[in-house]
């Protein structure tokens, strides 16, 4: 046993650098609470399916995490960070008119700052104390456990003592702590069709009638 665990060892420290495995599997309960808005305004549109509305309320996410890197991806986007190598990026599908093809576009970001101020009070959530704190906006709201000392979180929101149970963005998107297990799990940095910075994502939408990053 010895033996195996010396050549395990040897196998970890011959990795390429841009490697990375998760410590835990982190699952996360998605909802989008614009859909109940528009839900009441359309209710009486017969011509409305209400059902593929209902689809994009709810999702289910995963956050593959550990010291350095960390994945967290949905149906249809994932945020992937490394921290040895300083990437951030994430994934948005476009869909081209003229082709009727989707493209899966890769968003580089700069590094972000992660700027919070942790509010007083505590409470219990899911068996876990939580503690509330507000991001530089002001507006969107975490609450993070200690018990759980991980600074990871939905998206690329991190920066805190502890583990991001619930986030709540102004934009009435919602994430909420399901599961917590331990697994170790390749985190791979997402492949797409295109790549480019945010800057050029910008001139991308507004070169083809989208203004505003989304």
């Amino acid at each position: 046993m010895k033996w195996l665990s010396l050549i395990f060892l040897l196998f970890l420290s011959f990795q390429p650098e841009g490697d990375c495995y998760s410590v835990f599997e982190i699952k996360y309960r998605y909802t989008d609470k614009r859909v109940d808005k528009l839900l009441l305004t359309l209710a009486d549109n017969k011509a409305f399916n209400k059902e593929a509305l209902l689809k994009k309320r709810d999702k289910d996410f995963v956050l593959l995490t550990n010291d350095t890197c960390s994945l967290f991806q949905g149906p249809d986007i994932a945020y992937y960070r490394n921290l040895k190598l300083q990437e951030f990026l994430y994934t948005t599908t476009w869909h081209d008119r003229n082709t009727g093809e989707n493209l899966r576009l890769i968003i580089r970001k700069d590094v972000p700052e992660a700027e919070w101020t942790i509010v007083s009070g505590s409470k219990e959530t899911n068996g876990y104390k939580v503690y509330k704190a507000l991001y530089r906006d002001g507006k969107t709201r975490a609450w993070f456990t200690p018990d759980i000392p991980l600074d990871a979180g939905p998206e690329f929101y991190s920066g805190l003592p502890g583990l991001i149970v619930k986030l709540v963005k102004p934009n009435g998107i919602e994430y909420s702590l399901v599961s917590i297990t331990k697994k170790r799990l390749p985190i791979k940095q997402p492949e797409g069709d295109r790549s480019m910075t945010e800057a050029e994502y910008k001139r991308f939408l507004q070169s083809n009638g989208v203004f505003g990053l989304h």
